[in-house]
């Protein structure tokens, strides 16, 4: 209703400038948040973890996991895929997963 002149006290530049800078404000910020994550999946996607291949465990980046690998996950260790467990060290085949990345949850969760 602004833009129309002849029922508007304003001029339709001053009632668009403010949507117009809210818009091209927000979309920066937008941006900018999507660069960093950009850069941290990036520097996850590329972190060391253990891969069995032929026969036994080798050093390799998360880019390099395939559908079906076996992992090695240690303790305290990032995962960066969707995984399934298939044994653990605890005598009772436990072990306790950090959600936090999806969640928000800090506890430990037993699996």
């Amino acid at each position: 209703m602004m833009c129309i002149p002849s029922i508007s006290t304003a001029s339709p530049i001053s009632s668009i400038a403010p949507l117009i800078f809210v818009i091209l404000l927000s979309m920066i910020r937008e941006g900018i948040e999507d660069l960093s994550r950009h850069q941290n999946d990036k520097i996850l996607n590329n972190s060391p973890c253990k891969i069995y291949r032929d026969g036994k465990f080798v050093l390799g980046s998360w880019t390099e996991v395939l559908i079906a690998d076996i992992l090695l996950i240690e303790a305290d260790e990032i995962i960066s895929a969707d995984c399934i467990i298939l044994s653990s060290f605890n005598k009772d085949g436990t072990c306790f997963i950090e959600t936090s990345s999806l969640d928000g949850e800090k506890n430990l969760k037993p699996k």
